[in-house]
């Protein structure tokens, strides 16, 4: 998923991401102008194929077709 975020913010769409620490710590703290709210409130949440990410972007593996999605929202 890091990756896969990573070719985003590179695509020329203007879409700009920070990412905290790497591989197994890696999250996204930001995209654009929207950061994360911490604790109870909103944060940038990723699903692969609809079914919610269960771990860091730094290690969840995608297939070749696979979809990524990140939603601002309180984790489910």
């Amino acid at each position: 998923v890091l990756d896969a975020t990573r070719s985003a913010e590179r695509s020329g769409h203007g879409v700009v991401v920070k990412i905290r620490s790497s591989g197994s710590t890696a999250f996204l703290t930001q995209i654009d102008d929207v950061a994360n709210e911490g604790g109870a409130g909103k944060n940038w949440v990723y699903r692969v194929n609809g079914k919610l990410g269960d771990r860091s972007i730094g290690v969840q593996k995608l297939d070749k077709g696979d979809k990524v999605l990140w939603r601002f929202q309180a984790y489910e």
